[in-house]
């Protein structure tokens, strides 16, 4: 046989067999268990046992004398770690479509980003060269501080800030409320927390209004509305007035005082107010009788209606003796402060006092005496203040409120009110 042969048979020899290929493997995305961002915590308990009711002028916040407590341990909370793109494997010829939505989200915030430069300048040059001839230059202010003008000492810049006299004050808010400028008044900036944003618009100050006038005769006091309650209780304590001397430590103006109902130690303005002059922008000037103020804890008209500015109020007072007013008031005074953090910048009492409670002892029970956030904190002091003691921010102070409203919550059943007015949300 050739070899020629010898190569043909041996090629048509050869048997041919499939191979079955092995399957693939498909790539799958790794799973990853889910960790829990945190823990919710739940006081064990709710408090059943309700303080008696008393009068109030038998015991009030202010009277309440609180222990000291240890300090407060924050609970630890568990990390949180989010997934690395190293945790997924992604198809090698996966390609995401460009979603629709992103540009959408895009345009919102361009839109927000328009509407927070309309919030930081709301005044047109025109009506700022308008306010600046019914006002005088020194009186105006651009971009000042609030933080300069609370008791709580936190707040970012207003718009526009004025300390108008009081034979500037009417003219002044007339033109505001025909402009429809937003406005807010501002007394001694004692219950007050404003925003790290600050406020747009214009802030009228009532510390230039000043004055006070005392007649002895008939035992009425007028004052303007930035007259401080202090001044008040001793121009009353050296005519031998008597009946203002609860308000002697309040940190507040008159006009804030009358627009809350301020009170401590039994008394409060509603005992003693005879009569409120205001401005409705719909009316102009107006006079309301105490009696017709609607006061009643921590409320008056004023406060339901905020558009409704307190030029100066007439306070009835009774003859008294000079000992003996001087004597309660520094009584009073020294109370205060052995109980409150005065040291230390507030707002006053930070929560109202639910009925049947009291703000500070619920406080103090549900752990949180010496809690802080920030340089915010819960006085050691007394319970019921949260106090900045150096650099709080609005959030630092805000994130604390709201804590100390849930944890009291948690604890007692109990739902805490905010007794400081929250300004520039």
């Amino acid at each position: 046989m050739g070899l020629l042969d010898k190569l043909k048979n041996a090629l048509f020899e050869v048997e041919y067999v499939e191979v079955e290929e092995p399957p693939k493997k498909e790539k799958k995305v790794k799973e990853k268990a889910e960790k829990p961002i945190a823990k919710k915590i739940v006081l064990p308990g709710k408090r059943e046992d309700k303080i008696e009711e008393l009068q109030e002028e038998e015991l009030r916040d202010e009277d309440f004398e609180i222990r000291p407590k240890e300090e407060v341990k924050e609970q630890p909370h568990e990390e949180f770690k989010f997934m690395d793109d190293e945790d997924f494997k992604i198809e090698d010829d996966y390609v995401p479509e460009e979603p629709e939505i992103l540009q959408v989200l895009d345009e919102s915030e361009e839109v927000l980003n328009e509407k927070k430069e309309e919030m930081k300048q709301v005044i047109t040059e025109a009506q700022l060269n308008e306010i600046k001839n019914l006002v005088r230059s020194d009186e105006i202010f651009m971009n000042e501080p609030m933080k300069k003008h609370t008791t709580m000492r936190i707040g970012g810049p207003a718009e526009v800030f004025l300390k108008p006299r009081a034979v500037e004050i009417e003219k002044l808010l007339d033109y505001l409320a025909k402009e429809q400028i937003k406005t807010f008044i501002l007394g001694n900036g004692s219950d007050l927390l404003v925003t790290d944003e600050g406020l747009s618009g214009v802030v009228v100050s009532t510390r230039s209004m000043n004055s006070i006038n005392v007649n002895e005769g008939t035992g009425v006091v007028t004052a303007d509305a930035g007259v401080s309650l202090g001044k008040i209780a001793n121009a009353a304590k050296n005519a031998s007035l008597a009946g203002f001397e609860f308000a002697a430590g309040i940190p507040g103006s008159l006009g804030g005082g009358v627009f809350m109902n301020a009170g401590a130690y039994g008394g409060e303005m509603k005992h003693v107010v005879k009569s409120v002059k205001y401005f409705d922008p719909e009316n102009g000037v107006q006079t309301v009788s105490g009696d017709e103020a609607d006061f009643g804890y921590r409320h008056s008209i004023f406060s339901e209606n905020p558009s409704f500015v307190i030029l100066s109020a007439e306070i009835q007072l009774e003859r008294g003796n000079f000992e003996e007013i001087d004597a309660l008031q520094k009584d009073l005074m020294n109370r205060r402060i052995e109980k409150q953090p005065l040291e230390y910048a507030s707002a006053g009492s930070t929560f109202k006092r639910p009925e049947g409670y009291f703000a500070g002892k619920l406080i103090q029970d549900a752990g949180l005496m010496g809690y802080h956030v920030g340089d915010a904190e819960v006085s050691t002091k007394h319970a019921g203040f949260c106090i900045n003691k150096g650099n709080a921010t609005y959030a630092d102070m805000k994130a604390l409120i709201d804590h100390v409203i849930e944890t009291v919550k948690a604890d007692s059943g109990v739902t805490l009110t905010p007794e400081v007015r929250i300004i520039g949300e």
